[in-house]
């Protein structure tokens, strides 16, 4: 991207951009520009299936999620500059609605500089939840932080029902939110509540944004860019997309396209079927004028070539050598993702080492944290594409924290004497660390001892990935199932013919002009190939490929929560809960919230029922007898 002059950053305009690549961009404008800059986060809560993801969708980039696909964390970034030459850059989180994220609800709470509490209109549940929400970020946001309430799928509901009642309305008034009732599948009511959010942290008016020298798209007639123009360029900037996931009936799972076996052979079912075509007008309209005397002269000698390649198909053991091939990959590929290391664990037992938060403390649990997250970096440049290109040198390292210059340069010198240990050099500066606590503080042995184990596992993991990296499926075997693969289908161009009918050769009295159950066969066998290579290296840019850019940024999110929020936080006061007094017999029984009531609960059943009096357990028909008097106790019958 070419620097832009600061008399063409006047006007307002909107871009999208990675977090780093911004800052280095930003760098590079610093030296030609004026501009300041300055960033906001703005953050999407709410319960599960409320459809946070599609508003965030549908205003970034103009597409309704028709299924739902569950939510971590999702990061995009938003940059714009208003009338006063300030650039800004908008952060939108959309966050999980799922009560297993919890902490990272609780730290966006207290993050956030403007929120999107979204609630399902249809669900008052999802409404109450959304109560829940405000009351929290009021509570653990310091900033004053502007609310939207938005009440989503409003199509879903009864709209006298939803004005009548006023209860959305008058919950927002009462408790000064902003509030907007839209449908997800309305791109205008989305772009217009998108607006006014935006507009309440920096004046942003979309319809008097106009074109950045080198920035952005090219400008219409009047000078101007679209809303729809920002959603595309947002499209090719989304940060955090996860492996493609999928849910549906198996209608709507056929006619999926991204990551689908669709997607994986159709250039190869398209030059399958061109071949197969130019063969078959071969044997209809060229092969007579061979020998007009004797048009069937040449076409018997084809006929006879084609029936010996279909026995031949037969005799290829395509089902056995792909199902040894691909199952060996599949289980290869599960394995590295299981080796991934997950670094809560070891910073649950630091802050279990380390629990003061005086300066000192804080800073150690910090820079450990850290080091644990640059080690991963380290190790994934090696072997992952999208983090190479996220961190193409050591330098990208200092620009996104997680690296000081010192350290660059005790790396790089490090690397230069001792190869192949440049990974390690953090983990060891995190034992030196915990060796500095344990001289000043003298931490709890035991916890010392598990906390180097964690350490241990850790490094373990980091050294599965590098060999699985080094040693792949022998070649010999890719080599052995592509070859069956593709010479079955050579063999099939051929033996697949559709002859004249008229000869009644043998399983040819039919010509169906199109060969159905080969282009079956085909999608089957040369997907399942296709899926084997696609799954050898999981670390690339494939659809199914691990997102690792997104574990990291996960890691790295979690881990500083885990050691600088989480852990100044301090326990509620101990109270009598509910569960306290819930039952005066001494046992448990907690409530059936929400439609549970509308399920019956099966309790298992073991399969050799106990005794009961009366019954001969030795005999069938004494045991047949125990069986059924079980099932009816437990409601079966």
């Amino acid at each position: 991207m070419k620097k832009s002059k600061s008399k063409k950053l006047t006007s307002q305009s909107v871009n999208t951009t990675r977090f780093p690549a911004f800052e280095r961009l930003s760098r590079e404008r610093s030296s030609t520009s004026t501009v300041t800059s300055s960033q906001h986060t703005l953050v999407l809560l709410g319960a599960s299936r409320v459809g946070k993801t599609t508003l965030a969708s549908q205003f970034l980039w103009n597409e309704f999620i028709k299924e739902y696909r569950p939510t971590v964390e999702e990061f995009n970034w938003i940059e714009y500059i208003n009338d006063d030459g300030n650039e800004k850059l908008l952060q939108v989180i959309d966050t999980s609605g799922s009560h297993d994220f919890l902490a990272m609800r609780h730290l966006y709470a207290k993050l956030g500089d403007v929120f999107i509490v979204v609630f399902a209109a249809d669900d008052p549940i999802s409404f109450d939840e959304a109560k829940g929400i405000v009351q929290e970020i009021r509570e653990r946001n310091n900033k004053r932080a502007p609310i939207f309430l938005v009440a989503n799928k409003i199509d879903l509901y009864n709209s006298e029902e939803l004005w009548a009642s006023k209860e959305f309305r008058t919950y927002a008034i009462k408790n000064k939110l902003h509030f907007a009732a839209i449908s997800a599948k309305n791109t205008a009511q989305v772009t217009d509540t998108f607006r006014r959010v935006l507009g309440e942290i920096g004046n942003f008016h979309p319809s008097e944004m106009k074109k950045r020298r080198q920035s952005m798209p090219n400008a219409r007639n009047n000078g101007g860019v679209e809303v729809n123009d920002i959603k595309r360029l947002a499209r090719r900037h989304v940060v955090a997309t996860m492996t493609i996931s999928y849910t549906g009936n198996f209608c709507r799972l056929l006619i999926r396209w991204k990551g689908s076996l669709w997607r994986l052979v159709w250039k190869e079912l398209l030059i399958f079927l061109i071949l197969y075509y130019f063969i078959r007008l071969f044997y209809y309209h060229v092969l007579p004028l061979f020998d007009q005397d004797n048009p069937e002269k040449y076409k018997n000698e084809f006929e006879r070539i084609a029936i010996m390649f279909d026995q031949y198909t037969k005799l290829i053991p395509l089902t056995f050598l792909l199902g040894f091939y691909v199952s060996n990959v599949v289980i290869r590929w599960w394995k590295q993702f299981e080796c991934l290391p997950w670094p809560e664990d070891l910073l649950s037992l630091l802050c279990m080492i380390i629990p003061n938060n005086d300066e000192k403390s804080q800073l150690r649990r910090h820079t450990i944290a850290r080091y644990v997250n640059l080690s991963a970096a380290l190790v994934y440049r090696e072997i992952s594409s999208k983090i190479r290109r996220r961190f193409p040198a050591l330098s990208d390292l200092v620009e996104s924290g997680l690296l000081t210059d010192s350290e660059l340069k005790s790396l790089t010198e490090t690397a230069q004497e001792i190869k192949n240990v440049r990974w390690m050099t953090p983990l060891h500066w995190v034992q030196q660390i915990v060796t500095d606590e344990i001289t000043d503080n003298a931490p709890n042995a035991a916890l010392v001892n598990q906390f180097i184990q964690e350490l241990k596992t850790y490094r373990i993991a980091f050294r599965k990935l590098f060999s699985y990296d080094w040693i792949c499926v022998p070649l010999v075997y890719t080599q052995v199932a592509a070859l069956a693969t593709y010479a079955h289908f050579g063999f099939c161009l051929l033996g697949r013919q559709y002859l004249d009918p008229s000869k009644n050769y043998k399983n040819y009295e039919v010509d169906l002009i199109i060969p159905i159950f080969t282009i079956v066969q085909f999608l089957f066998f040369v997907g399942w190939f296709k899926v084997g290579q696609d799954l050898m290296r999981p670390f690339g840019m494939d659809d199914d490929d691990f997102e690792l850019d997104y574990i990291f940024e996960r890691n790295v999110t979690t881990s500083f929560a885990i050691v600088d929020r989480l852990q100044i936080l301090h326990y509620e006061p101990i109270t009598r809960d509910k569960l306290w007094t819930l039952d005066s017999s001494g046992t448990i029984s907690m409530p059936r919230t929400g439609v549970a009531d509308r399920y019956k609960q099966r309790k298992p059943l073991r399969y050799i029922p106990s005794y009961k009096a009366g019954e001969n357990l030795d005999t069938e028909g004494g045991l047949m007898k125990c069986i059924a008097w079980r099932k009816k106790w437990h409601g079966y019958e």
